[in-house]
């Protein structure tokens, strides 16, 4: 078909599909004021007549150019905007008139029409969105068809290669060669802590060598006392409590005495 003669159609129906847009704009707008909707809700509602329609008429358009049929759903929805845009355009010149239950009727149906506008709509739009995953897929799959097949190359075969061993002569060693004696290795000694070489205790025990210690030096923690007894810090502080206590009971007895 001639790219022109395509482009020239296009272009007749937005002519076309601007002027129902507009004739269609203002019946419904008529028919909301008349149906008793403030006049701000009134310039609103005919949006949600013409998008509906927008919104099927691109489902089914991509629908055609993918191949694919039109789908049930999108039929509805073009059929409920072509009912609603026609009945308003119908009744326009009549709702002035309306009233009681006539235009109680009507303001029911004008109340309830934007919720069933937005069901269709977000339909067709999560239609035009799995369309769109799928083309993509498609592309995807077409481009991996094209890529040109890998194919194996045969390698030569091996051929065998026989190998003939050589005699290995072995340098006579004359007897009176004298075989090296085997110098005999340093006996390895285990490490010496240091700490326990310069905190053990010379007579007595542990506790009591910590107790003449603490007593020579006081300000001692209990921290130092165990790196140099080598032993956990819970025992270093259990010697200066002890410490400390027995240096309270002979200030104690000494306050006494005097």
């Amino acid at each position: 078909m001639n790219k022109t003669l395509f482009w020239i159609a296009v272009a007749a129906v937005i002519v076309v599909a601007v002027v129902a847009g507009v004739v269609s704009y203002d019946h419904l707008h008529t028919v909301a004021v008349a149906a008793g909707e403030q006049n701000w809700i009134a310039k609103l509602v005919p949006l949600s007549a013409d998008g509906l329609l927008v919104s099927a008429s691109l489902s089914a358009f991509v629908a055609k150019w993918q191949g694919r049929k039109v789908h049930a759903m999108t039929k509805l929805s073009l059929a409920v905007g072509l009912t609603a845009s026609i009945a308003a355009n119908i009744a326009s010149p009549f709702v002035g008139s309306l009233t009681g239950t006539s235009q109680d009727i009507l303001a029911a149906i004008v109340g309830a029409w934007p919720a069933i506008a937005l069901a269709l709509s977000f339909e067709e739009v999560l239609r035009l969105s799995s369309m769109w995953k799928a083309e993509a897929s498609n592309e995807v799959a077409t481009e991996v068809a094209a890529l040109p097949e890998v194919t194996a190359e045969v390698l030569p075969e091996t051929v065998a290669v026989e190998v003939i061993a050589e005699p290995v002569v072995v340098p006579e060693v004359p007897e009176t060669a004298a075989t090296p004696e085997a110098l005999p290795l340093p006996m390895a000694t285990p490490p010496v802590r240091k700490s326990a070489i310069a905190t053990a205790p010379k007579t007595g025990s542990v506790k009591a060598e910590a107790l003449r210690y603490l007593a020579d030096k006081p300000e001692t923690t209990a921290a130092q006392l165990a790196l140099r007894f080598d032993r956990s810090d819970r025992w270093a502080r259990m010697i200066r409590k002890d410490f400390q206590e027995a240096q309270q009971s002979t200030q104690t007895r000494e306050l006494v005495a005097v």
